[in-house]
C-alpha cells in the first residue's frame, strides 16, 4: 500500500510518538467539532428576531469599537444624539417596544461574547443605541464615572436605558455619577 512521505521528517519522532500525536489530534478535532455543533444548536434555539439580528449586531459592535478607537468618542458624540447633563424622564414603553428593547439587549450581549476583539460597555452601548434607533424605541445612552476602590483611579461605564429597563450595561450603574446622557435626535424633536 502507498504510504505518504513528507518532505521533512522531524528528527527523533518514533512511530509510537506519531501514533500518540494522531490520537491527541483526533481528540482535539472531535472536541472542536462538538463545540461547533453545540454553538449551532444554541443558535438554532434563539428566537427568530435574535437569530436574524445576531450577525448585523456582531458587525455593528466591530464598527463601534473601530470608530471609538480611530475617531474618538469626542467626535462621535455629535452623531450619537443630543447631549444632556441630566437624564430626561423617559416615556413609558408599550409592551411591544419593551420586548424589542430586551431582545436587542440580549442580542448585543450575545454578540459581544463572541467577538474576537474586546467589546466593552461603550461599544455595546453604541451598538444598542443604533439598533434601538432603527426600531424606533425611545431610549437614553448614559455615560458615568466612579472612583475605584483604592480611590486613585477613575472607572468609566456606559449603559442604555429604554423605559424602565437597562438594555445594556445595567449592572452596578448606581455607583457611577452620570457625566452625560445622549438622547436620539429623532426622539428629542417629538
Amino acid at each position: 500500500m502507498f504510504q505518504r512521505q513528507y518532505a521533512v521528517q522531524p528528527p527523533g519522532i518514533t512511530a509510537a510518538a506519531r501514533q500518540l500525536w494522531r490520537g491527541r489530534l483526533a481528540v482535539s478535532v472531535s472536541r472542536a467539532v462538538a463545540g461547533v455543533r453545540h454553538r449551532l444548536l444554541a443558535f438554532a434555539r434563539l428566537p427568530r428576531f435574535e437569530r436574524l439580528l445576531l450577525v448585523p449586531t456582531w458587525l455593528l459592535l466591530g464598527a463601534a469599537r473601530s470608530a471609538v478607537r480611530w475617531i474618538g468618542f469626542r467626535h462621535l458624540a455629535r452623531w450619537v444624539g443630543h447631549q444632556m447633563a441630566v437624564p430626561p424622564a423617559l416615556p413609558r414603553l408599550d409592551e411591544r417596544a419593551q420586548r424589542r428593547a430586551l431582545q436587542i439587549g440580549r442580542t448585543v450581549r450575545l454578540a459581544a461574547r463572541h467577538t474576537p476583539w474586546r467589546s466593552n460597555c461603550l461599544a455595546q452601548a453604541l451598538a444598542s443605541h443604533c439598533l434601538l434607533n432603527v426600531f424606533r424605541v425611545s431610549h437614553v445612552l448614559c455615560l458615568g464615572v466612579a472612583r475605584c476602590a483604592d480611590g486613585t483611579a477613575l472607572q468609566a461605564h456606559a449603559w442604555v436605558v429604554a423605559g424602565s429597563q437597562h438594555v445594556t450595561g445595567g449592572h452596578g450603574t448606581d455607583r457611577f455619577a452620570r457625566v452625560g446622557c445622549f438622547v436620539p435626535y429623532a426622539w428629542r424633536s417629538q
